[in-house]
């Protein structure tokens, strides 16, 4: 075998070694996805169960209580990100059951994932290890965020609602009308889902 072919193999098992980093730091999707219903349209958020187990576990488990039915986007900062109130901000007050799931849950900084457009990150206090159930989805990378809040997922569908969303006029950083989750439910079958449902990709955002 010559130099030159040598240097050829090398350079093939350099750039495999590449190729396979990046497929191992992809994030896993689960096969359950979150559907915000607004009267603007849903929302479908991917989840990461392999990156932030506690959170997307937390998560499931207050869509399937209802915690999440009534709660709004109250923070709208264009370029930035669309947040969601927490469980305790609802139209109504939780029952007891759902009061008492809505738990502060362990920081899960992601080394390899970056907050770039589309992920969903948790909001938090200034412990780190106080997210509860108010998250924010990415309209732009934000590498300051990185090592500092969880990713947890990212907007599988949805970039037509977060246009109108962004469209509404607003008093500071939050949207003159409420735009309130009517009911959040989890579909294990993506496709049965889409198949009643336009879907639209974080890209259609302007």
């Amino acid at each position: 075998m010559n130099k030159e072919w040598l240097s050829v193999f090398a350079l093939f098992l350099l750039f495999t070694a590449v190729v396979a980093n990046a497929q191992s730091h992809k994030p896993v999707t689960a096969e359950e996805h979150v559907v915000l219903t607004t009267e603007y349209g849903d929302l479908v958020l991917a989840l990461y169960p392999e990156i932030a187990p506690q959170h997307v576990a937390q998560i499931i488990k207050l869509v399937k209580l209802g915690a999440y039915d009534g709660t709004h986007f109250f923070r709208v900062i264009p370029d930035f990100i669309v947040q969601l109130s927490d469980a305790n901000n609802r139209q109504t007050p939780l029952t007891p059951q759902q009061s008492k799931a809505v738990v502060s849950i362990p920081a899960e900084f992601s080394k390899t994932l970056k907050h770039e457009k589309g992920v969903l990150s948790m909001a938090r206090w200034d412990d780190p290890n106080s997210a509860t159930s108010s998250f924010s989805v990415l309209l732009h990378d934000a590498p300051h965020l990185d090592g500092q809040y969880t990713i947890f997922g990212h907007l599988h569908s949805g970039g037509s609602v977060i246009n109108k969303i962004l469209a509404l006029p607003r008093v500071n950083e939050q949207p003159i009308t409420r735009v309130t989750v009517k009911r959040a439910y989890v579909v294990s079958d993506l496709a049965a889902y889409f198949a009643h449902k336009n879907g639209y990709r974080l890209q259609d955002v302007r």
